[in-house]
């Protein structure tokens, strides 16, 4: 089976469940390599999750800035001298990328990754996500259990987003509006 049409058979939000082997490194008897059967499915039930198709998220800084953002520095240093400070001085949180750095994005859909190895299946949990702001506007990524993102609304939305979705109609269902959205950003980045 050929990889690239594992990810472009079907558009992120629509259900989808795959199979295919990979080589996994077991710990016991040490060092072997083998094959492991691994079961992509998008079949989830949105009812039972926290984050739902079509939510709007936002993304924290790609710095590890706790310690900061509630000390005496806030006060006293402008929010450009605050995030000079931060970069110079915090550690980097690898799971944000740079140019998602504070920028919005949507939840396309989730999924469940199962890996069957010889001791036992394991369950991963996912999230594709589209890029609303930013440099990288339209950018579709996987990201696994991490979320470095906070909820700031659920479809249908309660907030004015219009400026954040550029003039795309919110509608009746979900999926559709996730398709005009698409087309929308997919005939601005061409």
């Amino acid at each position: 089976m050929n990889d690239s049409r594992l990810f472009l058979k079907t558009k992120p939000w629509e259900k989808d469940r795959y199979e295919t082997t990979k080589s996994c490194k077991m710990r016991y008897p040490r060092g072997n390599v083998t094959e492991c059967r691994v079961v992509y499915d998008t079949d989830i039930d949105y009812s039972k999750t926290y984050w739902k198709l079509g939510d709007i998220v936002q993304f924290g800084t790609s710095y590890h800035d706790y310690e900061v953002r509630y000390s005496w520095r806030q006060w006293y240093l402008t929010e450009k001298d605050l995030q000079k400070y931060i970069k110079e001085n915090c550690p980097r949180r690898y799971h944000t990328p740079l140019y998602a750095q504070n920028q919005y994005a949507i939840i396309l859909s989730r999924y469940k990754l199962t890996k069957y190895k010889w001791h036992g299946k394991f369950r991963d949990y996912g999230t594709v996500i589209m890029m609303l702001s930013g440099s990288h506007i339209g950018h579709i990524r996987r990201y696994f259990v991490c979320r470095p993102w906070n909820k700031i609304d659920t479809y249908p939305y309660q907030y004015d987003q219009t400026e954040l979705l550029q003039g795309t109609t919110v509608g009746k269902d979900v999926k559709n509006f996730l398709e005009r959205l698409m087309r929308k950003f997919g005939n601005e980045n061409q």
